[in-house]
């Protein structure tokens, strides 16, 4: 079992580089939570790293909205589940 302190820090750079391919695409929050048909509150937690747990389906979502590959992402997934 994965320790509280390294998930959260995965969730934090999970955060971090989801934050960072949704503004290098230009998007606001809102314009992203709507393509991803997410909350825009939901997205909000997600890019602050106090969403745990995101399901994959959003992941898969967000990697297509933000242009970046699973495989990108998923060196960051891996430590924040």
């Amino acid at each position: 079992m994965m320790s509280k302190s390294v998930q959260e820090e995965g969730c934090k750079k999970l955060a971090y580089v989801l934050r960072k391919a949704r503004k290098d695409m230009n998007l606001t929050m809102e314009e992203a939570s709507k393509r991803i048909k997410i909350s825009r509150q939901n997205l909000h937690l997600i890019e602050k790293g106090e969403r745990p747990n995101v399901s994959f389906v959003v992941i898969v979502r967000m990697a297509d909205v933000y242009g970046v590959s699973l495989d990108y992402l998923s060196q960051y997934v891996k430590h924040a589940f």
